[in-house]
């Protein structure tokens, strides 16, 4: 205890030499009286302490700069800047006075009186690291550009200290140069990895830039350093969302997979996840903690979506009512109402939520689109095609508009000039649609240019898998006389649905050509030699056989099997049909 007696002892004299040479031995009690105090956190009575030792000595300035420094801690910045004046009056010179006047002025909001004591300090002592430093903070938010100036002098009195790149790189950040901004934070990246601040700060402006990949790469260097933070992590999360990479939305979101305490957000897209590898009772069980969490529109919404995939029609038309009864006026949740009924394939029920959802949202032209999609369920195309169009007016760049009127037009061999102008609209505003490709394969088959079909719908398939565009591939083949790649194309699309009767049919009918043994096949392959003799034939030519259509391209003909008598024969007489019976 003596010893520790000494050393404040020793601090006092070394504070004020002035002091030391005091007779009144009361000024160095009360003193250290309210040193040990200020040390106990005892700050009312240490500040008792001071005052009776300045009452004693009004000119004891370390006293005053003690009792300036409490006042500080205490909250009381007019009493500290009145103790702290009165020591620079004393000593205009003394530093530490001055950064002390300084730091007071910028708790009361004076910028530019607190700017006035490191530059005064500065002129005694230019290489004055602490001053350069509280003079660029101050300068920071006033004069960027005097600020960067300032801590680039001071990066190269001290090139290894991290704290001071961070500040050049927010001082480069509000001059406007991104560069040398990311310059210098990748300085203190370089000199402390584990600095979060200048982590995100570097990941915000890769994200600005669109370097998503770069931003993502900082923040999870920095989620490593704090695996805790959720807001962090999730946005990570958006931003491989953004990139539609819900692979990498998993694997971020891993670390609250099991955790019953995981954020709301986190839940949500871990159902959308789920949802995407279609394992719908996984989704189910996110959305359904999500829900617990909050009463959020989006999870009633994707609750609805899983349960219809799950069959579960109560549960589906459930939530979404929900959402109607809270908001009866909302033009969405009527929309999502119509859609549900539409997956349930249930047209008649959807309609009047189409209705009203464009009643009360006059442009909604979603709500025209599947307001048609229903009618034409329902089989009224007439009233279908005035809402598709109804659709295309009141939103112009509603592609999936354009190309339902296109093919639906090409499919029912009506207007394939105007067919062609709307899926040719459509792919304007989507080339890249595997859907829209279709239509235009189908609208080439359909006015007998095969070979331009087969371009498209070749395209499309290799696009998405999907058993409608799988089945135009079909007949486009079949129709080119390609027996094997129509036979392949027919029996992918029934694998994606494995009950469609009429792609069913169609490849039975293939397989009689298919089979080596067959007598269709042995009259198929008779037929070929002899067309290969006839080198000087050019144009359409009927070939008459026991057994069903099938054709094949030659120059500029197209020739057809059918079913009639037991020999081959060829025949000149020209036809102008260009499909098969």
């Amino acid at each position: 205890m003596k010893k520790f007696v000494f050393l404040f002892i020793a601090a006092a004299l070394q504070l004020s030499p002035a002091l030391a040479s005091e007779p009144k031995s009361q000024v160095y009690s009360h003193f250290l009286n309210a040193l040990l105090l200020e040390k106990n956190g005892e700050l009312e009575r240490a500040l008792s302490e001071y005052n009776r030792s300045l009452e004693l000595e009004p000119q004891a300035g370390a006293v005053l700069r003690q009792r300036a420094s409490l006042h500080m801690k205490m909250g009381n910045p007019e009493k500290a800047l009145a103790d702290t004046q009165a020591i620079v009056k004393q000593r205009p010179q003394d530093a530490e006075s001055l950064k002390l006047l300084a730091n007071i002025y910028l708790m009361r909001g004076q910028a530019e009186q607190a700017r006035l004591a490191p530059e005064k300090v500065l002129e005694l002592d230019p290489k004055d690291s602490q001053s350069l430093m509280d003079l660029s903070l101050i300068l920071i938010t006033e004069d960027p550009p005097a600020a960067a100036k300032s801590l680039e002098k001071l990066s190269r009195m001290e090139p290894d200290s991290s704290e001071v790149f961070y500040h050049l790189g927010l001082a480069h950040q509000k001059t406007g140069d991104e560069e040398k901004s990311a310059a210098a934070f990748k300085r203190v990246v370089e000199l402390d990895p584990s600095s979060l601040p200048a982590l995100f700060l570097l990941g915000q402006m890769k994200e600005k830039a669109g370097k998503t990949e770069e931003a993502i790469a900082l923040y999870e260097s920095a989620l490593e350093k704090m695996p805790d933070n959720s807001s962090l992590r999730m946005q990570i999360v958006m931003l491989h969302a953004g990139r539609s990479d819900l692979a990498s939305v998993e694997r971020v979101l891993e670390y609250f997979k099991d955790d019953a305490n995981a954020p709301v957000e986190a839940n949500l897209w871990l159902g959308v996840t789920a949802e995407s590898r279609k394992d719908w009772d996984a989704a189910l069980q996110y959305y359904l903690k999500a829900q617990a969490q909050a009463d959020n529109p989006e999870i009633h919404i994707r609750l609805a979506s899983i349960y219809s995939h799950l069959g579960k029609v109560g549960e589906t038309l459930e939530s979404l009512k929900t959402l109607i009864d809270k908001n009866p006026l909302s033009a969405q949740y009527r929309y999502f109402m119509g859609l549900a009924y539409l997956d349930l394939k249930k047209p008649k029920k959807a309609i009047p939520h189409f209705t009203k959802a464009v009643e009360l949202k006059a442009d909604f032209s979603s709500a025209y689109f599947q307001l048609g999609v229903a009618h034409d369920q329902l089989g009224d195309w007439a009233k279908a095609e005035a809402l598709f169009r109804q659709a295309v007016a009141v939103d112009t760049a509603n592609a999936s508009a354009y190309n339902y009127i296109g093919y639906s037009l090409a499919d029912r061999k009506e207007n394939l000039f105007e067919a062609r102008r709307m899926i040719e609209r459509a792919l304007e505003l989507d080339h890249d649609n595997p859907a829209f490709i279709d239509s235009l394969g189908w609208l080439n088959f359909r006015e007998g240019n095969f070979t331009q079909a087969l371009m498209h719908l070749t395209s499309a398939a290799e696009k998405i898998s999907d058993p409608v565009i799988l089945d135009h591939l079909g007949d486009c083949y079949a129709a080119l006389g390609q027996v094997s790649e129509a036979a392949l194309a027919y029996s992918k699309s029934l694998e994606l649905e494995p009950g469609s009767k009429p792609v069913q049919k169609k490849l039975d009918a293939l397989h009689k050509f298919l089979v080596p043994t067959s007598p269709a096949r042995k009259i198929l392959k008779a037929f070929e030699f002899r067309l290969k003799q006839a080198t000087n034939i050019s144009g359409p030519f009927f070939v008459k056989r026991n057994f069903i259509a099938a054709s094949r391209n030659f120059s500029q003909g197209v020739f057809y099997l059918r079913h009639e008598d037991t020999l081959v024969a060829v025949s000149t007489a020209l036809r102008t049909e260009v499909r098969g019976d």
